[in-house]
């Protein structure tokens, strides 16, 4: 290093560059286990919205269920643009509301518990993850 014109400055870039390197790395792997987590929810999501579509399923459940899978595409969408887009679009959830049931509905209570404690979940994550990337580096 003492051999440079100006070993400090040299030194400078040095840190700068190795901490910018290594907040790109973080930031990399953290986008890629983001991105397989999203795809998993999504998933996860197609599930609940089958179990909406049984014959005994809350069939009143299904479009906000079905609106579960298009947020998520999204957020995957999001996720393969980028850190910022993916953080921006984490920053502007909203859900829809679960439909209420007609007197005439027939269906499984079990089964509508089990998509409610499913959606609820899914929030409780993406609400994890809006918070983490809420946050600035």
């Amino acid at each position: 290093m003492m051999t440079r014109p100006d070993p400090q400055m040299f030194l400078s870039k040095a840190q700068k560059m190795i901490s910018e390197e290594g907040v790109q790395a973080a930031a990399r792997l953290l986008m890629e286990d983001v991105s397989q987590q999203l795809m998993q929810l999504k998933e996860d999501a197609e599930g609940t919205l089958s179990l909406c579509r049984m014959p005994d399923g809350p069939m009143h459940y299904e479009a906000a269920c079905a609106e579960d899978v298009v947020l998520l595409a999204d957020l995957v969408s999001a996720a393969d643009k980028g850190y910022a887009a993916l953080s921006g679009a984490l920053q502007e959830l909203s859900y829809a509301s679960l439909g209420r049931k007609k007197k005439t509905d027939l269906f499984d209570e079990n089964i509508a518990d089990r998509v409610k404690a499913r959606r609820e979940s899914l929030k409780k994550t993406l609400s994890g993850m809006a918070e983490t990337f809420g946050q600035s580096w």
